[in-house]
């Protein structure tokens, strides 16, 4: 691991950890819909890519608004009240009678080989100094198929504990398991931070 000393240093090795190390596409600000907190290119791409029938459908009702009709419908979906991010992206929503699954979850077996396929196509992507409004900068978001998830803002301390806890985590006292029908990743260690 690199020596961190700066925001920069730290937002570079998180970048490149999230890319080399968990296969992240690393986009730029500039694809981030503030109104709207999404990244319309990996939404779209995920969506046409997942479930091509369906979009031609809802393509054929709602021609050339298509796409500003879906993020209107997600976002009425998301700020409604008893609505959350979490629930459109678990359950999708349904439009002029059609599902659009927002997100595939991991299958708890591997048989099934298109529900593995599917959620293997779930595109996981990053961007720095994202601009959230004109007065507020977040330094790193993390998108799932285009919608902003988790949003970090670095500081010396957060660096500092990070910069640590990768140490630790990278040292041969710990290891890495996922626990049995579970989505919770642990690590263990022997050694204390």
């Amino acid at each position: 691991m690199n020596r961190i000393e700066s925001e920069k240093d730290y937002q570079a090795e998180l970048l490149g950890i999230l890319r080399d190390q968990n296969g992240y596409t690393i986009r730029k600000a500039t694809d981030f819909d503030r109104r709207f907190a999404i990244d319309r290119e990996m939404l779209f791409g995920f969506l046409n890519d997942t479930q091509p029938e369906t979009m031609e459908k809802l393509r054929k009702i709602h021609k050339d608004r298509l796409e500003d009709t879906i993020v209107s419908f997600i976002n009425a979906e998301c700020t409604k009240k008893r609505g959350s991010l979490l629930e459109v992206l678990r359950h999708g929503v349904e439009l002029s009678g059609h599902k659009l699954e927002l997100m595939f979850t991991k299958p708890a077996t591997t048989f099934n080989k298109d529900l593995m396929r599917k959620y293997e196509m779930n595109r996981f992507t990053v961007m720095e100094e994202v601009w959230a409004n004109d007065k507020e900068r977040i330094d790193v978001v993390i998108f799932l198929n285009g919608f902003a998830i988790i949003s970090m803002e670095d500081s010396q301390r957060t660096m500092r504990y990070i910069s640590t806890v990768w140490s630790v985590i990278r040292s041969p006292d710990c290891s890495y398991s996922r626990q049995a029908h579970s989505s919770i990743s642990l690590w263990t260690c022997t050694k204390s931070i």
